[in-house]
């Protein structure tokens, strides 16, 4: 389907909406592939007024549409790295530590 000049399309499974803020943007262009489809997928669960998110890791790939990693090695330390990118750039914190 072509769409008309200056519109957009959103896929038609989405049934959340997740918007993200030019400083997020900005930030998230600090970070790698993999960090920014863990923080949308973060952003799914704490959307509107809610900042703070309590989905498991694994839930999170599950989201993220990696499940396969969960039977390999090291995939907790991956994830925890992906985490500590997004920190590094301002977008997370690991809360009460």
């Amino acid at each position: 389907m072509k769409l008309p000049e200056g519109s957009c399309s959103v896929s038609q499974y989405r049934k959340s909406y997740t918007g993200l803020s030019s400083d997020e943007l900005l930030a998230l262009s600090q970070c790698g592939g993999e960090a920014v489809r863990l923080y949308i997928a973060l952003a799914l669960h704490c959307y509107g007024r809610k900042t703070k998110g309590f989905a498991s890791k694994k839930k999170l790939l599950h989201t993220m549409g990696k499940e396969k990693r969960l039977g390999g090695k090291g995939w907790k330390s991956n994830m925890n790295k992906l985490f500590r990118e997004l920190e590094s750039a301002g977008l997370f914190h690991w809360g009460n530590k």
